[in-house]
């Protein structure tokens, strides 16, 4: 009985850990993921920009294929774009997180059930 019960109880941490373990593993990502997105997007930035820049370098003035406006908004496009896509990635892995956390839960509350099951018997 007593070791059945120890059983269950190391059974719960194990589960417990795992699950912890999980969400710092995801929580880390997570931070790199987010980092990787901001440098993609700075980038991205760059890249248009240097394009822009041989352009108008190589472009004869009469020949300039885009307007300053345009240049502006095609920078703009790329900046929103990579702001939404970061944006959809947080969202992402925030729903991520709590599903987890949530799962997590869960398995503390059925181990602890389980336990507390163990000690009436």
């Amino acid at each position: 009985d007593d070791a059945l019960s120890r059983t269950r109880a190391l059974e719960a941490l194990e589960v417990e850990y795992a699950a912890k373990q999980a969400i710092s593993q995801k929580e880390a990502t997570a931070l790199h993921d987010a980092e990787h997105l901001r440098a993609q997007r700075a980038l991205q930035q760059r890249q248009l920009a240097e394009r822009l820049e041989v352009l108008q370098r190589h472009a004869p003035a009469a020949m300039n294929l885009l307007s300053a406006e345009d240049q502006e908004r095609q920078v703009a496009e790329v900046r929103q774009r990579a702001e939404s896509e970061t944006l959809e990635r947080v969202r992402a892995i925030e729903r991520e997180k709590e599903a987890a956390e949530e799962e997590l839960r869960r398995a503390h509350e059925e181990a602890l059930r389980s336990y507390e099951e163990s000690q009436k018997e």
